[in-house]
């Protein structure tokens, strides 16, 4: 009996995702988890927690663009500061 695999479905690495879980974004921007938690609070970055009605735990969202614009910002900001 043979056993028969079926590819995984791999995204275009040119996709870019309008949301993301607080996982990825840790991996993606290098900042620790309890840094992307005090951006969200502090309304630096854009996040919404999707909870099903009745569940203990949902899911927290962050939007893609929200966080690399904040990083961008940082890194502009280290420039000028180093060019001083």
């Amino acid at each position: 009996m043979s056993k028969h695999t079926h590819p995984t479905k791999q995204q275009p690495s040119n996709l870019k995702p309008e949301w993301i879980r607080v996982p990825d974004a840790t991996h993606v921007t290098g900042l620790c988890r309890s840094t992307i938690y005090e951006l969200i609070q502090n309304g630096r970055i854009k996040s919404f927690s999707k909870c099903e009605r009745g569940a203990r735990r949902g899911v927290r969202l962050i939007s893609y663009d929200s966080l690399i614009d904040y990083v961008n910002e940082q890194y502009e900001a280290a420039n000028k500061a180093a060019a001083k």
